[in-house]
């Protein structure tokens, strides 16, 4: 007759410093019970505080974590009469969700609810147990010992669109940690330098297995674990750029200036781009090794463009060693023939400084057709003298998304000098550079240029304003009845407007 071992387990949600064990009743079965915590220490600090007014101050940090509050169900385990059966083992994957403002980022843990990792009957006339694995079980990873009962838990990345069998991870001599850490010498699974800022924050998790290899007493064998995450308390200098030439370093030796780029914006890398050096970065890549992996990974992207032009590799544009990585790279696309040049840093935010001037001019960047300002922060800049002028065609569209200028900016020469093409200065918020004194030539020679306004608060039909090629000067450098083109989101945006 055969008699079923079952396996459960269930995991409550949580905020901040909330502990919590869950009581879980189960009939004839093998049970697991999970429980959470979170910690932000009161000796937050952060270095260089005050330079990055976006981070959020020591009352303000915030800490929670969750791991899937849905009822989980080990597969039964079947035992017959005089043996086991041959694939008398089951196993659960669980990856912790954190969430917090924390620019330092966390680590994550993981260990038993006590200094006794085994696990045992809920019928107390019941002797059996069910250890935790030792090193000694794994000496060879493709023979694990199938001599004796036990189970074990290892680390797993968690890959966005992971998908497939997951299989033990081989690596040269490496000693895997798969027996179950006690609540005194918790284990680190994930260890993150910087929050992500987007809907990209995969955790690393743990994968358990039970391994049922003799006879054991039918019954429901329990144990108690712990998730847990402490926020960090260091934290690097905001990025700032201050030259267009160093941070365009790597693409200017590349790219020829007869080479047009379709876009610039911020984006967040694939794993798979990095170079090696920026793997290894612990600030950018959690280097918290897993013991267990997918056998299916997502497909690697293209390292170049079909169409011939030169590739650039992902590096690393920060100015000083202390400040937060910038990472830029061109960007094809799965097609192989396009060509983005895409930024990113760990906040989401680049400040290019007080003296903005020449910045993306030509010699110091590339042309390309499009540029997205949004989380570049341009408030600060004082001097924005020849900031776009172009020597060639120059670009086609100039976002400033909701960026705000600065009241002491006081130099706006030949700001946009040269672009033939461009059609639009982008912004969605109302801007005016009127002020601005020193703004000779600032809109000289840009033929192709309109503005556009809706009007009655942005309810209205579209107001154009058509390029003058005698008003290239400050008086012109706004949304109402200027050169800057108003985008309302959620709204079609305005045509063309076109001199007759």
């Amino acid at each position: 007759m055969l008699k079923p071992i079952k396996f459960l387990k269930r995991v409550q949600g949580f905020r901040q410093y909330v502990f919590n064990l869950l009581p879980i009743v189960s009939l004839g079965g093998i049970s697991l019970i999970f429980g959470t915590f979170a910690i932000v220490p009161n000796f937050m600090n952060f270095a260089h505080a005050e330079e990055n007014t976006t981070s959020p101050k020591q009352k303000d940090i915030t800490l929670s974590m969750s791991v899937d509050s849905t009822f989980h169900k080990f597969d039964d385990i079947y035992l017959n009469a005089n043996e086991t059966n041959p694939t008398a083992s089951s196993s659960v994957l669980m990856i912790p969700t954190v969430k917090t403002n924390n620019p330092a980022g966390y680590k994550v843990y993981f260990s038993d609810a006590d200094e006794d990792t085994s696990m045992y009957s809920l019928d107390h006339g019941v002797s059996d147990k069910i250890r935790s694995a030792t090193a000694e079980d794994f000496k060879d990873p493709f023979n694990v010992n199938n001599e004796d009962n036990f189970w074990y838990c290892g680390t797993i990345y968690q890959p966005e669109n992971g998908q497939g069998e997951i299989y033990q991870a081989v690596s040269g001599n490496r000693k895997f940690a798969l027996d179950i850490p006690k609540k005194s010498e918790p284990r680190v699974i994930d260890a993150v330098g910087y929050v992500k800022t987007v809907n990209k924050n995969v955790n690393n998790g743990v994968y358990c297995k039970i391994s049922i290899n003799k006879q054991i007493t039918p019954s429901t064998y329990e144990d108690k674990l712990i998730f847990s995450t402490i926020s960090n308390t260091v934290n690097d200098k905001p990025a700032v750029s201050t030259s267009g030439k160093k941070f365009f370093r790597e693409i200017l030796k590349l790219a020829s200036v007869s080479q047009v780029f379709d876009t610039f914006k911020y984006s967040v890398p694939i794993y798979l781009e990095m170079t090696e050096d920026i793997k290894s970065d612990s600030r950018i890549s959690p280097q918290v090794e897993s013991e267990f992996e997918y056998q299916i990974r997502p497909a690697e992207r293209k390292s170049s463009c079909s169409d011939g032009a030169d590739y650039v590799g992902m590096y690393n544009a920060a100015e000083t060693e202390d400040m937060e990585p910038i990472l830029v790279w061109l960007d094809c696309g799965d097609t192989g023939s396009q060509r983005m040049l895409n930024w990113w840093t760990p906040s989401g935010k680049l400040s290019l400084g007080d003296n903005c001037a020449g910045f993306f001019s030509s010699g110091n960047s590339p042309q390309i057709d499009e540029i997205d300002l949004t989380g570049i922060d341009i408030s600060k800049c004082k001097n924005m003298e020849s900031m776009f002028e172009r020597t060639d065609e120059g670009f086609k569209e100039i976002n400033f998304g909701y960026n705000k200028f600065s009241s002491e900016l006081s130099n706006t020469r030949n700001m946009f000098k040269g672009n033939s093409k461009l059609e639009r200065i982008r912004t969605t918020t109302d801007l005016d550079l009127t002020y601005v004194a020193n703004s000779e030539g600032m809109f000289d020679g840009l033929n192709e240029i309109s503005g556009a306004y809706r009007i009655e608060g942005g309810n209205g039909p579209c107001n154009g304003m058509p390029f003058d090629r005698t008003e290239t000067d400050a008086r012109m450098a706004k949304t109402y009845d200027g050169y800057f083109f108003r985008d309302y989101p959620g709204k079609v945006m305005c045509g063309k407007v076109v001199r007759i």
